[in-house]
């Protein structure tokens, strides 16, 4: 796995210990000359793993909020796709793995996506 797919706060699993957890400053220093974590497998997105995220689920859809409206995540044919729909603009971004919903939603709000509050 690429370093430069991930960030800092990024979900991931260990290949040894086979356990998952949030990356550090530290675990990004374990890079070899090629740039590949050596010890992380990306973690498949799950439905266990949006509803851990994701503020309401409606039917179908997994309801994140987005600036001042609602972005959500749906399953179609086994693949999870990620839907914005505002202004006329649509977008439908594929989603295979745990730290791509976590970039996504960074990018698209600037913060952190965490485990909605119980």
């Amino acid at each position: 796995m690429k370093a430069s797919e991930l960030r800092i706060g990024n979900w991931v699993c260990d290949i040894y210990q086979e356990e998952e957890f949030q990356l550090d400053i530290v675990d990004m220093c374990d890079m070899d000359i090629n740039g590949d974590l050596y010890r992380v497998d990306p973690i498949p997105l799950t439905e266990e793993w949006l509803l851990k995220f994701c503020v309401r689920q409606d039917v179908k859809n997994f309801l994140f909020k987005v600036l001042d409206g609602y972005n959500w995540v749906e399953e179609r044919n086994g693949e999870y796709l990620w839907f914005i729909n505002r202004f006329n603009f649509h977008l439908k971004a594929p989603l295979k793995y745990v730290h791509q919903l976590q970039n996504l939603y960074f990018a698209l709000t600037g913060e952190e996506l965490t485990f909605k509050s119980e």
